[in-house]
């Protein structure tokens, strides 16, 4: 698998987890918007994004966290394998994962209300983050829309308490699909 072909699937995974709600099984999360997304990429593991997906208008449904994951360097292993072997196809898509879990409002609510706290208008670097660096942020939606905070490595050390924080949310999202997820669904 050339560069160029490997770019277009890294973008592809990217894109995936930036839209997991329009990603595998549609029945979990329909008439439902994201809220708030969480993410994850480490550069030598999987990338992973938590989005907080929400009802909308009459009967609402419960709010569901819906974990997407992208096996990197199991793709990269995979996509080299298969180069190495003129017979078969490069891969093609990306290998994502996806778990829903369910939540309370009374269990979700404490932690929309820590991320309406976290500042609005902190510095974000636009340029792409350097290669080799771990990426992290966190990305609001509807009436969090205001909100976007991203960040390399540990990050700036004037950000240690937002970011803290954050890493705080994330876990309480990660311990809920641990916890409660449905199943997994596979999605290319």
């Amino acid at each position: 698998m050339d560069a160029e072909q490997w770019n277009s699937l890294e973008q592809h995974a990217s894109w995936l987890l930036a839209h997991s709600d329009q990603a595998g099984s549609q029945e979990t999360v329909q008439g439902m918007r994201i809220q708030l997304r969480l993410w994850e990429y480490a550069q030598s593991q999987a990338w992973t994004s938590w989005a907080i997906i929400l009802g909308t208008g009459f009967g609402r449904k419960r709010p569901v966290i819906r974990e997407a994951r992208w096996d990197r360097p199991a793709d990269w292993h995979r996509a080299q394998v298969r180069s190495a072997h003129l017979l078969k196809r490069a891969i093609s898509e990306p290998t994502v994962l996806l778990r829903d879990a369910e939540m309370s409002w009374d269990d979700l609510s404490p932690l929309m209300k820590r991320a309406a706290r976290f500042p609005r208008f902190l510095p974000i670097k636009t340029d792409s983050a350097p290669a080799g660096k771990d990426q992290f942020g966190i990305e609001g939606y509807g009436s969090m829309a205001y909100l976007l905070i991203a960040w390399t490595g540990v990050g700036l050390d004037e950000w240690r308490e937002v970011i803290d924080s954050i890493s705080r949310l994330r876990e309480a999202l990660m311990e809920a699909i641990d916890e409660r997820a449905t199943g997994i669904a596979k999605f290319h």
